[in-house]
């Protein structure tokens, strides 16, 4: 990946895969050390108001190897610290295994990309009400045979963040 426009997002994926590595270890003898990798953005629009959804890798994602609240807390910091020229409202964590490959990142290919996602965290600031305010998780997803299962009670939300046990998506 050349840097250039990516500089910034550069730095906070390198803050984040050392996020990562102290909540998980992120240490396996078999597969080697998990980061987290910009993959693409897309940009939304919610009547008029546009914010970004940022794709993360996460390689050599294993299967029920990280909670819901280890992944809500690196897209809070992701969201806290990315600069960009829109704001990021949207976080979807993509697993790739080891050794193994993803397509290509960008719109084009996102039906091919499905079967890779894990996890997708939303936040308010998608919403032009909420621009000035603090992002704050609104949604969290979870994917399991390329179809998404939305969580957007706060009750809902709250409880999967209490779960202790990794999220197993199938995947």
């Amino acid at each position: 990946m050349q840097l250039g426009n990516y500089k910034p997002i550069y730095m906070v994926l390198l803050l984040m895969s050392s996020i990562l590595c102290s909540n998980t270890g992120c240490k396996n003898k078999q597969y080697g050390e998990q980061e987290i990798l910009f993959y693409y953005r897309d940009i939304g629009n919610n009547n008029g108001y546009k914010t970004y959804g940022d794709y993360l890798v996460v390689t050599n994602y294993i299967n029920k190897s990280i909670t819901i609240r280890q992944f809500a807390n690196i897209a809070q910091q992701y969201i806290d610290t990315i600069k960009s020229d829109l704001p990021v409202s949207a976080i979807t964590f993509v697993g790739k295994k080891p050794g193994g490959k993803l397509p290509a990142g960008n719109w084009d290919t996102y039906m091919k990309q499905k079967k890779y996602f894990v996890v997708g965290i939303d936040f308010n600031n998608s919403l032009s009400k909420n621009a000035n305010q603090k992002p704050e998780i609104s949604s969290i997803s979870i994917s399991w045979n390329e179809k998404w299962k939305m969580y957007i009670q706060q009750s809902e939300i709250d409880s999967l963040l209490n779960v202790k046990e990794p999220v197993d998506t199938g995947f």
